[in-house]
């Protein structure tokens, strides 16, 4: 009985119930597009931030998080490199050293990266000769320095 009346109730005024139910149509509707456009969105930055410069993983010298110094690197080699790619999930090791120095002009002084990358290697990993504006990238010829 309360059912048939709760029923009778909503729809005595036919266009308060069709207003409220397309406006909560599409207030979910709404926000299950716009939960998706986050979701979508967080996915797309995560995979631009790995693939354009970390990886997905990192590894250091033991003690270098304690003390993040250029002291605390290691020597990279092909025994190593082996050993990084055995787990059949790793699909590419790119060697990388990264410091940090100090920029000085007569006027001011600022903090500068200094990384050292395998040109070859960065290819596979981030691509920057795509992301190049003038000039041409490392090529085989040019000499290390």
């Amino acid at each position: 009985m309360y059912l048939k009346l709760a029923w009778r109730n909503i729809w005595r005024n036919k266009r308060r119930t069709v207003i409220t139910m397309v406006s909560i149509f599409f207030a979910v509707f709404f926000s299950i597009f716009m939960l998706s456009m986050q979701n979508g969105s967080y996915d797309n930055i995560i995979q631009n931030t790995v693939g354009s410069f970390t990886g997905y993983v990192q590894i250091h010298q033991k003690g270098y998080w304690n003390e993040q110094n250029i002291d605390n690197s290691f020597e990279w080699s092909k025994q190593l490199q082996q050993q990084i790619r055995q787990p059949e999930a790793v699909t590419e090791v790119v060697p990388r050293l990264e410091s940090y120095a100090l920029l000085a002009s007569t006027q001011k002084s600022k903090a500068g990266l200094v990384l050292a990358i395998d040109p070859a290697k960065e290819q596979a990993l981030s691509a920057p000769q795509k992301k190049l504006v003038q000039g041409n990238y490392f090529d085989k010829k040019d000499e290390e320095r």
